[in-house]
């Protein structure tokens, strides 16, 4: 995997991985390399919830 550090239209910074090919061992079937070495496009969906669900549930507690 490389990172390539670039600029969006507005200057804002950002980083796209692309997968390099380097040979040697395969990658496991059912994986996104393995779709990559095919010449597929691999989609990955990605959630990032950083709430903090117990400290909520304190304050929710303190206001009623």
């Amino acid at each position: 995997m490389h990172s390539l550090a670039r600029q969006d239209g507005c200057g804002n910074p950002y980083c796209r991985n692309a997968y390099l090919r380097q040979g040697g061992m395969k990658a496991p079937d059912g994986t996104d390399l393995a779709t990559l070495n095919e010449g597929f496009i691999a989609v990955t969906p990605l959630k990032l919830d950083m709430t903090d669900k117990p400290f909520m549930t304190r304050l929710a507690r303190l206001f009623e």
